[in-house]
């Protein structure tokens, strides 16, 4: 009988430690730095690249389910928020006229997505949700949905100005650890804060997401020509008329005929 409870205590002890180590098993995490922490915009800026690193940091042993391969990374990089009107040609009155029907209030400026495999086969679209990852996660409405159509229109017209990039270089995991990437910013940027977002994911599951900023500013001469176009309008306004007299002046001298 004592060594039936003998047998029955060690069982109890030894499912208590297994449960112990599991409840003490840690996910991996990431560890990411950037190449370039700030761009500066001038008059002469013609695009920037730079590099995302990083690598994955395993916390439980190799024995541990948790931390065995495969692995997947996704980096996304998102601008900085822009308000962007939609337009319907209506015909009224026999004219055609531009209808308002949607206001975005938070649309990504840039937003470009790299990834081991392609988001689709990585994540299903519930967890992207969840996650918030992908370009249709970044797009706030001011109310009700936007259709499927002026999403893809959208998009699409991204693309072709350089904005939004969802075909990215492929990430290549070295030794299921260490990873890398090139973005490349094209000459349109919008000034602010982007933010680069690195996620591992394993098994359709997120591990962890890791986040850093990249800052674009303006500098020099453009820097006070948006200052002015945005901050002091009027007087803006009137540095353009004095500009367009004083060479309108000046080529006055210069081309007019000599009596």
């Amino acid at each position: 009988m004592k060594l039936f409870f003998k047998l029955v205590i060690m069982i109890f002890i030894y499912n208590l430690s297994s449960i112990s180590a599991r409840s003490a098993e840690v996910p991996p995490s990431l560890v990411t730095d950037l190449s370039k922490k700030v761009i500066s915009i001038d008059v002469s800026f013609s695009g920037s690249k730079f590099h995302i690193f990083g690598a994955i940091k395993k916390y439980a042993s190799q024995i541990s389910p948790i931390d065995q391969p495969p692995f997947d990374i996704i980096i996304e990089v998102i601008g900085p928020p822009v308000e962007m009107n939609i337009f319907k040609k209506e015909k009224k009155y026999g004219f055609w006229i531009n209808k308002k029907i949607q206001t975005l209030n938070s649309m990504p400026s840039f937003y470009s997505i790299s990834g081991t495999k392609s988001l689709k086969d990585l994540l299903p679209i519930k967890t992207q949700r969840s996650n918030e990852i992908g370009i249709s996660e970044h797009i706030n409405l001011s109310d009700g949905k936007l259709k499927k159509e002026f999403i893809d229109h959208i998009i699409s017209n991204g693309k072709a100005k350089k904005q939004y990039n969802l075909n990215n270089t492929p990430i290549t995991l070295l030794e299921n650890t260490l990873f890398s990437n090139e973005i490349d910013f094209p000459t349109n940027l919008y000034e602010g804060n982007y933010k680069v977002k690195i996620h591992l994911i394993r098994f359709e599951e997120v591990l962890a997401t890791k986040q850093d900023i990249i800052y674009v500013k303006k500098i020099g001469v453009q820097n006070w020509i948006n200052y002015l176009a945005y901050q002091e309008p009027k007087l803006y306004g009137i540095a353009c008329i004095i500009i367009a007299i004083s060479f309108g002046f000046g080529a006055s001298l210069v081309f007019r005929k000599k009596v």
